[in-house]
């Protein structure tokens, strides 16, 4: 059991989760990162956290499996005793036009991106409601415009249904305190596709990882905020 904050990254081990980890360690959070499968990688980047002061905690789960997510958030009940903040940052891309999209790359990108989202309120919602908690979901830019992309017609899919489920919950949970937000990152730094949209964000250059972070710092604060979307996206995708 901890007395102090906690916090939850699904996908927390890797890029923008890594990152955000990092931030919240500055913010006395003590962390619990989920992976998937990459159990040295997640070890490397626990023990750069580590070094560095932060208290960390990894725990393995498939967050697009709803029994994995449950054992997930039951861990964090035995060992940590709540659950102050609660980042679904998992997103399964995988740029698959419609003449080659599958079934089953549809389901992986519904069930981790969308499903696993769900789940992970659903079974955090009682740690979470103790304190009057903090989900935030990570989307894209550009989620609430609803302009095809028919390069990523499963993604889009699974980001576009995890805002409005960022709004539902958001009405649904605001009687017990926890709020719930969306944070939506554009071409960041280190963006695996930057290099063809670097020339259509109109500030002219990709975001910086601290912005994100900025945009959590925010979230966390506003106490008055609850079912919106901040795009951290330089106007990409207006």
């Amino acid at each position: 059991m901890t007395a102090g904050k906690v916090a939850c990254i699904t996908g927390g081990t890797r890029r923008i989760g890594a990152h955000l980890a990092a931030y919240l360690a500055t913010r006395d959070f003590d962390l619990v990162l989920n992976y998937k499968s990459d159990r040295k990688a997640a070890t490397k980047t626990a023990d750069k956290l580590v070094s560095d002061g932060a208290s960390v905690r990894l725990v393995r789960a498939d967050i697009a499996s709803k029994t994995s997510v449950g054992e997930l958030m039951e861990s964090i009940r035995e060992h940590e005793g709540r659950l102050d903040l609660l980042i679904h940052n998992v997103g399964v891309y995988d740029p698959t036009g419609f003449d080659e999209l599958t079934p089953d790359v549809w389901d992986t990108a519904i069930q981790s991106n969308l499903s696993g989202g769900f789940y992970c309120a659903h079974y955090a919602r009682p740690l979470l409601e103790i304190q009057g908690g903090v989900i935030v979901y990570m989307g894209f830019a550009g989620v609430d415009a609803l302009v095809a992309n028919v390069f990523a017609p499963a993604y889009q899919v699974s980001k576009t249904g995890l805002l409005v489920l960022t709004k539902s919950l958001a009405k649904a949970l605001a009687p017990s305190g926890v709020r719930v937000n969306m944070i939506s990152p554009g071409q960041m730094e280190n963006s695996v596709d930057l290099a063809e949209d670097r020339g259509r964000i109109p500030l002219g250059r990709p975001g910086k990882l601290t912005e994100l972070s900025h945009a959590l710092g925010f979230l966390l604060d506003a106490d008055y905020v609850t079912g919106v979307n901040i795009d951290v996206a330089g106007g990409h995708k207006l």
